[in-house]
């Protein structure tokens, strides 16, 4: 609670202790985060609109250039952070930034699916590139406490901006096509450049000393069995960013149709907690054995989200509708500890001389648990009576607290061991 309240008093204060090239560094980030998320809510509200709408192709078509661009993010991060671990994380950080422009470009000539997904393609994973880059860059600078703090500046930033941009976005879908969709995505482009010449005003980072890297592959850190098992409990645990996005519009599709008002009122919600909360709540997720309690006390919280979910059901208009609004909230608190801990973890685990690589499978796990959580949500929720909805979001909440458990128990052995060695 102590933690908390220091957070809560430091509000979006940087560290105290950083140093002048550090908060000059620090700065530039998060402006270049900021424009770089305004891109990033435009192309997350129009992608899927424009292929469907624009484009005219088919939903199940639309489904596999999704999955295909999901399968080169995942490539993006393992390359991305093993690459900077070699080069300057800030050469690789501008340089994924610019395939990433490059990507939203090409969209502006696009004509046909297959060059659209070329460009998804190449926009997801330089994106995730530069998301690795980035996080290996604050972390090479920054001690484990502020990276983490940094982090969640960077994620309230990021969420305020992509809020911005989708509706901005919304804009387009108003106007008559094919020009505003072209100037939408040239507008991408543009935001994606300035962010890169914002970044480049951050000092140089400390030389890379190769010698130290050693030889191997993104892959070779899954040889580290502790970080291996974390990234796997972490990958089931980020289903749950779907929860808000992709299930709940589902579930009341299928059977709560009253309900639709609420989806919007949720997505604010979540983003109005995520700006004022997640560097605060990042204080209680600062050190190793802090996260590890963080991520047992998410997966109860998701349990409570989900039970709450399930009790909305069950009950008529105000009462389940406020039983709704109080399993996002309950939600959102989850995911907030979950990324710190998640952030703070990822730093801990891995060598001075390594950060790169781990940071780009940290990634790699997150972004593939989003990707498969469509498939098990629906599989665990979605059912054709209310009662079966109601055990699926009991047996989804279940998992996650069975997750956050475990991963307590295996970050506890793993970093007690350090502390006795």
């Amino acid at each position: 609670m102590t933690s908390l309240l220091h957070g809560l008093r430091a509000g979006w204060r940087l560290p105290n202790d950083l140093s002048d090239g550090d908060r000059r560094t620090v700065v530039a980030m998060l402006s270049n985060g900021l424009t770089k998320a305004l891109a990033r809510g435009g192309f997350v509200a129009l992608s899927v609109i424009y292929l469907t709408s624009g484009l005219r192709i088919d939903e199940q078509t639309v489904a596999v250039a999704v999955f295909i661009a999901g399968a080169f993010g995942l490539a993006g991060s393992l390359v991305g952070g093993f690459v900077a671990d070699h080069l300057s994380p800030k050469a690789v950080t501008v340089g994924s930034s610019c395939g990433v422009a490059v990507g939203y470009g090409a969209l502006v000539f696009c004509g046909d699916g297959l060059v659209a997904v070329i460009a998804f393609s190449v926009v997801a994973a330089f994106d995730r590139s530069s998301a690795a880059t980035l996080a290996t860059w604050i972390g090479q600078r920054l001690p484990t406490a502020a990276a983490t703090r940094c982090r969640a500046l960077m994620r309230a930033v990021g969420n305020l901006g992509i809020a911005i941009g989708a509706a901005l976005a919304a804009v387009v879908l108003v106007l008559p096509a094919p020009i505003p969709y072209a100037a939408a995505f040239l507008a991408m482009a543009v935001a994606e450049v300035g962010g890169i010449l914002l970044l480049l005003r951050a000092p140089r980072p400390k030389p890379v000393d190769v010698r130290q890297v050693g030889e191997g592959s993104p892959l070779s850190v899954f040889a580290n069995q502790g970080f291996t098992v974390f990234v796997l409990g972490i990958a089931a645990l980020s289903s749950f960013y779907l929860i808000l996005d992709f299930l709940l519009p589902l579930w009341v599709s299928a059977g709560t149709e009253d309900r639709y008002v609420l989806i919007p009122v949720a997505i604010i919600v979540n983003t109005v907690l995520v700006v004022l909360l997640q560097v605060p709540i990042s204080c209680l997720a600062d050190t190793p054995s802090r996260s590890g309690r963080a991520l047992a006390l998410a997966g109860g919280l998701l349990f409570g989200s989900t039970a709450l979910f399930a009790a909305s059901t069950l009950l008529p208009d105000l009462p389940g509708a406020a039983l709704f609004c109080g399993a996002v909230v309950v939600l959102t608190l989850a995911e907030l500890l979950t990324s710190a801990a998640g952030w703070t973890l990822s730093y801990a685990y891995a060598p001075p001389h390594r950060i790169g690589a781990y940071q780009g499978v940290f990634g790699f796990g997150t972004s593939l648990g989003v990707m498969v959580a469509p498939v098990v949500l629906t599989a665990i929720v979605i059912r054709p009576s209310v009662g079966e909805t109601a055990v699926g979001w009991l047996i989804l909440g279940g998992a996650y607290a069975m997750t956050g458990g475990l991963l307590w128990v295996a970050v506890s052995r793993r970093f007690q061991a350090t502390r006795c060695s």
